[in-house]
């Protein structure tokens, strides 16, 4: 008897444990893109992109793309919001300069501040010229 309920037990922590890997929320990209990116380019700009979110894990994004400039890196990332709640795909900027980094990300309703539709334009005009492409492919 003792050992079916160690069986048992068993049993029931591996399926556990498949449920919660199966369920975990991982950072992706959903469109294939930035395939030719170093993966520790890549995990680079997932941790600065998502590095305030709410929920980072669950973050997706695409378009990721090499931007006009030396290691500036562009692409839409889509987070989720204090509800759960997928916001939308938002554009953003990396700069991986060895002597410093940034990112530019246009806010969206992930509890950050708002900002107004005129910083918002500057902030696109800036990924622009850094060689940012966004929209339709």
């Amino acid at each position: 008897m003792i050992g079916s309920f160690r069986k048992g037990a068993a049993f029931l922590v591996a399926a556990a444990a498949c449920l919660h890997a199966a369920s975990a929320p991982a950072q992706s990209v959903v469109d294939g893109s930035g395939g030719d990116l170093p993966d520790s380019v890549r995990q680079e700009i997932f941790e600065l992109v998502t590095d305030d979110f709410r929920d980072p894990m669950s973050s997706q994004f695409r378009r990721l793309q090499r931007g006009g400039k030396p290691n500036v890196y562009c692409g839409e990332v889509n987070t989720r919001n204090m509800y759960g709640a997928y916001v939308g795909f938002k554009p953003f900027m990396v700069a991986l300069d060895p002597t410093s980094k940034s990112v530019d990300i246009i806010p969206s309703d992930d509890g950050r501040p708002k900002v107004s539709g005129a910083e918002v334009r500057t902030k696109l005009q800036a990924m622009k010229a850094a060689g940012c492409r966004f929209g339709a492919k």
